[in-house]
Parts: structure tokens; sequence; C-alpha cells
């Protein structure tokens, strides 16, 4: 079927493209992270000038928490942006990986009047590739925003299961998906968004990402009720993993 091998090859393309894009975001979050160094730096030399009761050493020391924050976006951006397939595992927080992540997601959720409401816990720690489990959580609390156009709220909730695995439940109050969609959603290319707005790639990878890590992707879902996806780990321990390169 030529027809069906040509839409396979746009779609390719727009990969492609997706790709492209993503490199030069990372080119340009380098290239603003170095200015605003300076600004930093520049704040907290004129900060030394003027004592803490001022005004301007209280506008300078904003500038300066602005920059940092500013930095951390940006340092989030970068990582989310390289190439990790090549990283190796390490140990680190199902907090600290949502924290990571959300600040990317800062702008969307404003412009979409939407609250995030999170329940995560220190204590549970898995092992794996940072990097490619942030671009889980990130394609799926866009997902989410996508699906809340109206204003509303994502949920995210953390917990141990009884198996001995963590839990990541990201839910939304948006508009559902309906029974005949529902057991496609994973199947490359498969999108219900406009044109130009998705390629059907987002959860079909995150699939394969959840898949590599020894865990699973479960899905609920009511039309105009909302969607529940349920992101299923292992729960890193030392019986069973003996050798890392970090622990964040």
């Amino acid at each position: 079927d030529r027809s069906a091998e040509f839409k396979l090859y746009k779609q390719l393309v727009q990969a492609e493209k997706l790709a492209a894009i993503g490199m030069l975001a990372a080119n340009i979050a380098h290239e603003i992270n170095n200015p605003l160094g300076g600004i930093l730096a520049y704040s907290q030399l004129l900060k030394k000038n003027f004592n803490e009761s001022d005004a301007v050493h209280s506008d300078l020391k904003e500038i300066e928490s602005a920059c940092h924050r500013s930095k951390a976006i940006i340092s989030n951006l970068m990582d989310f942006s390289r190439d990790t397939s090549k990283d190796t595992k390490i140990i680190f927080s199902i907090k600290k990986l949502i924290n990571d992540t959300l600040p990317l997601m800062n702008i969307c959720l404003k412009s979409h009047k939407l609250l995030i409401n999170m329940n995560s816990h220190d204590e549970l720690l898995i092992s794996g590739n940072m990097g490619e489990l942030q671009q889980v959580l990130f394609n799926l609390i866009t997902n989410a925003v996508h699906a809340t156009p109206s204003g509303g709220e994502i949920r995210i909730n953390t917990e141990k299961s009884a198996n001995g695995q963590i839990c990541i439940d990201i839910s939304d109050t948006g508009c559902g998906i309906s029974e005949d969609i529902l057991p496609r959603i994973f199947e490359p290319f498969f999108t219900t968004k406009e044109k130009g707005k998705g390629t059907g790639l987002g959860l079909f990878v995150s699939y394969g990402i959840i898949n590599e890590h020894n865990g699973r992707i479960d899905v609920k879902s009511k039309k105009n009720e909302g969607t529940t996806f349920s992101i299923y780990l292992p729960l890193w321990s030392e019986k069973n993993d003996s050798v890392y390169n970090q622990t964040v």
C-alpha cells in the first residue's frame, strides 16, 4: 500500500524534524546560559555595595534568585535534550525525578491554568537512566495538559506497591480517552491530536523506556472524567543491584 508507506515516510520525516528542534533547543539554552551567568555574577557583585536594609539590595537579591531559577530550568532543559541512550544507571529518588521535570512544564501549566498536586516520598529510590525516565514524565504530563485545556488539576502520586515496586500515578481531570481508542494509544504514530500538535510517538517511546527499565505502564480512563497513567518500576535495593556510578 503506497499511501501507507508515504504516510509512514512523512511521519518519520516529522520525527527527524523534532529531533533537530531538540538539538536546536539545547544549543539555544546553552547560549542563554552564558549571559545569564554574567547577570548573576554582576548582581552578586553589586549587592555587596549595599546594606541589607537598602531597597536596591532587596531588588538585586530578587534578580539573583531569578537567575538561579532560570539557570536551573536551562540545566534541566539541556539534560532533557541531550542523548541519554548511552548513560549508565544511577540511583535517584522519585521525588528528585519529578522535581527536576516539573520546571520544564511551568509555562505550559500556567497558560492552561492548571494546578499540580504532588505527593511524593523521599525514601523511594530507583536505579536507571534518569534522562530517559524524565522524558517519560514529560510526555505523560504534557498529555495530561493537552487533555485539560480549560483548567483543572493534575495529580502526581507515588507509593510503594505490595509487590516491591514503585508506582507513579499521573492523573488529570480532563476529557478522558474513549474505550475504542484506549487499546491503541501505545501504538507508534497513533494520535488523536490535531495536525502539527503531535506525532503519536510520545506514548510509544515512553512505553519502550519503561519496558527497558523492567517496568510497565497501565492506563485507566473514562470519557469526560479524566485519565490516570500508572508507571510501575522496580524499587532499588542493594540486594538486586550492586554497581553504580552515582547516587543522586
